[in-house]
């Protein structure tokens, strides 16, 4: 059942926006951002890896004094990296998720891949499954949470884990929720719901 039968998901809040996003708001080209920071006209922070970054509340300033609409900001889409190596499960998620039109998935069976879709997907959501072949899932969150411009991305830990010891353990690492196998499509549902209330 697709997330908008049973409600639809807010839009996203993002927290901060590239040169790039700000320049295709504006219809400018991203030179004319990089001026506009240049000669204060818009304060930007900058990634360790140089790149600028502007906040939400800057980015909203700049636009209400240019007279442009701040329903730009809001993005409709939903990019969930579903991080799964067993081939049933991965079609439930599939299943359970891909008929809505307000998510774009993509899937892997890695957590070595895992890192690199995270950087260029720049998922929203990531379902993990905890016990991967290729890498213990509680390294893709730390290698996640080491990241400062991946730190608004929600992480739903997926396990078959039992005991309370390996569930305490799972919880500290650094996830935003858990869910325990098997799930529902509802449980899924309500607690990628829950992300954005």
């Amino acid at each position: 059942m697709p997330l908008a039968t049973i409600n639809p998901i807010p839009a996203i809040k993002k927290q901060y926006y590239t040169t790039g996003q700000i320049a295709k708001f504006c219809h400018v080209s991203p030179t004319t951002i990089f001026r506009a920071i240049e000669h204060g006209l818009l304060k930007a922070s900058t990634t360790p890896g140089g790149h600028y970054r502007i906040s939400r509340g800057e980015a909203e300033g700049f636009l209400k004094k240019n007279k442009i609409s701040l329903n730009v900001l809001e993005s409709q889409t939903i990019r969930i990296l579903i991080v799964e190596d067993n081939p049933m499960q991965l079609r439930f998620f599939q299943r359970a998720l891909g008929k809505d039109s307000e998510l774009e998935l993509k899937t892997t069976n890695s957590g070595y891949e895992a890192g690199f879709l995270t950087r260029s997907f720049r998922p929203n959501i990531i379902l993990l499954d905890i016990f991967l072949k290729d890498m213990d899932g509680r390294q893709v969150v730390k290698l996640i949470r080491s990241d400062p411009e991946l730190k608004h991305t929600k992480i739903l830990a997926i396990t078959a884990a039992t005991s309370s010891k390996d569930i305490e353990e799972i919880k500290a690492s650094g996830v935003s929720a858990l869910l325990q196998k098997p799930i529902s499509s509802t449980q899924l549902h309500e607690t990628i719901k829950s992300f954005f209330k």
